[in-house]
């Protein structure tokens, strides 16, 4: 019934790390917009710490690599081929000018391309959607508290620190490593490559800071329904 179903003809499946609301068998269901929690990964078998891990990652390249405080981005769960792009393929994309005045075009496709079968074996990633609300931000507390903001606002895609349960706990922990690692790795390098702007040991410390931001905002969001329920 569910593949007779033209809603199902496309899936799009949000990873909700933050939010262990997941409920299963409702009445209303569609690939389009299916939302997995962290109970439901975990029946699903899935490992929700690469997931955390590779959220992390995403994360410290929006931040300090692109430098954009990541508002209202997705994180999907989607495929990819397991076979690399022909070389073929390669090249020509190597060989298309950025300031050309007219558009470029690569042909790229059964008819062209030898060895595209592959396309059809796919293997599971996590892609990233939705740029269109992001904003800059500089290397400074100030862009730090645009980055915090935005987590406020987006959906639960991230895991929430200070939660009772294993899962949760681990997911946070994944989280927060591979975001700190890869946040570092990418300002050392940004020191290294704009030495004009003179960028100081201090910017080592901002995605720390974002971190700490996060957990106060987990902080105050447990007073808040503490007071609620007294």
């Amino acid at each position: 019934k569910a593949l007779a179903d033209p809603a199902n003809s496309d899936c799009l499946v949000r990873v909700y790390l933050g939010s262990t609301n997941g409920k299963s068998g409702g009445m209303f269901f569609s690939l389009r917009n299916l939302k997995l929690h962290p109970n439901q990964l975990t029946e699903l078998n899935l490992d929700i710490e690469a997931l955390a891990s590779r959220m992390g990652i995403a994360l410290a390249v929006m931040h300090w690599g692109a430098r954009t405080d990541a508002r209202d981005v997705e994180f999907m769960l989607g495929s990819s081929s397991t076979e690399k792009v022909p070389q073929e393929l390669e090249d020509d994309l190597d060989n298309i000018k950025p300031d050309a005045a007219e558009p470029q075009y690569v042909a790229c496709g059964p008819a062209t391309y030898r060895g595209l079968d592959g396309f059809f074996y796919r293997q599971t990633d996590m892609w990233v959607l939705d740029f269109n609300q992001v904003r800059d931000i500089t290397l400074d507390d100030a862009g730090v508290a645009l980055a915090v903001e935005a987590v406020k606002l987006n959906d639960p895609y991230y895991p929430k620190p200070l939660k009772e349960s294993e899962v949760e706990r681990k997911a946070w922990k994944a989280f927060v490593v591979s975001y700190l690692e890869n946040s570092q790795a990418i300002l050392v390098r940004a020191m290294e490559d704009d030495k004009a702007l003179g960028l100081g040991e201090e910017i080592l410390g901002l995605p720390r800071k974002f971190v700490l931001g996060i957990v106060e905002l987990e902080r105050e969001r447990m007073s808040r329904r503490e007071g609620g329920n007294a």
